[in-house]
């Protein structure tokens, strides 16, 4: 898969020309290029050349340093389940450096959905998939910012208080003595996990019913250029659950993935639930299982909600 660099490793790598390069495009040398090439009818290569007239082949390193800087969140590169699946398993997320690498996969790439699965609801067949973007976390959130929000601890024991950390705070955190406390940052981004369990928040639950999940089943998911079909937020509507995965002792998202209650949809009232599966204010559970690992998580494959609280 194309390696996704951050912006800090990107900029460590530039040469000195480059550097100029960048320097000039952010005080509107480009712009001023596109106006000239506009107004003279000469070409980027020309005006190039006539700018940095003491440098050999700059065309050809100003071509490299804009697809490397100002195209860096672009690639020609489309993205498989499988490899997706296998960029989620490999985020190390006792890092916020990784975790933001991961984001910026997603967005590189323009990843949007990861499908779940089919499930039976009283005799009604619901598709579920993952919406993976989350416009509260992005690639360019602090270090402590992206833990709090993509790394979140849940106490499985304590039924009467199942969530003692919700979706908006991380292991750093603690509630009632329970979860994962205690964690320690450090200037590279790393951070303890504490002694409980941790999960990596993935993204947000969504299903269909109907022809638009049967048009979904028929309907292949990639275009003919490799890409993915993009996201319809017509078909897809929004539950009151977050999917997670459990993170082993390494750091690394390899265990159970599950769909919690969001507290924090409950207090907008989208009270429409897990489709069809409930009608009201209150959930139906607040954690289930619905794969023992992420790489099950597929279009075709057929599931059931394993109730944990």
């Amino acid at each position: 898969m194309y390696p996704v660099l951050t912006d800090e490793e990107i900029l460590a790598s530039l040469t000195p020309l480059e550097h100029e390069f960048r320097k000039w495009h952010d005080e509107g040398g480009h712009d001023a290029m596109m106006h000239a090439v506009a107004d003279r009818g000469c070409t980027i290569q020309q005006y190039i050349e006539a700018y940095w007239p003491a440098v050999d082949s700059v065309y050809e390193k100003w071509n490299t340093w804009f697809k490397m800087w100002v195209q860096r969140r672009f690639t020609e590169h489309p993205i498989s389940d499988n490899q997706l699946i296998n960029a989620i398993r490999s985020v190390q997320c006792n890092n916020a450096k990784e975790i933001e690498r991961f984001m910026l996969l997603l967005e590189t790439h323009d990843i949007e959905y990861l499908h779940i699965g089919e499930s039976t609801i009283d005799r009604t067949s619901v598709g579920y998939t993952l919406c993976l973007k989350d416009p509260d976390s992005s690639a360019d959130s602090e270090n402590s910012e992206l833990f709090e929000k993509k790394v979140v601890a849940i106490n499985m024991e304590n039924a009467t208080n199942p969530l003692p950390l919700d979706l908006q705070r991380g292991p750093n955190s603690s509630q009632n003595g329970s979860g994962s406390s205690g964690g320690n940052s450090s200037s590279s981004g790393s951070r303890s996990m504490g002694n409980g369990p941790c999960y990596f928040h993935l993204g947000t639950m969504k299903f269909c019913t109907g022809d638009a999940w049967t048009n979904a089943l028929n309907h292949n998911q990639y275009e003919p250029n490799g890409y993915r079909v993009p996201y319809d937020e017509n078909i897809w509507k929004p539950t009151n659950y977050e999917v997670v995965v459990r993170i082993d002792a390494n750091g690394f998202p390899h265990g159970a993935v599950y769909a919690i209650f969001s507290k924090a949809l409950e207090t907008r009232n989208m009270n429409n639930g897990l489709g069809p599966l409930y009608q009201g204010p209150n959930p139906k559970f607040f954690v289930a299982k619905i794969a023992n690992k992420i790489e099950d998580l597929k279009l075709t494959r057929k599931f059931d909600f394993e109730i944990m609280i």
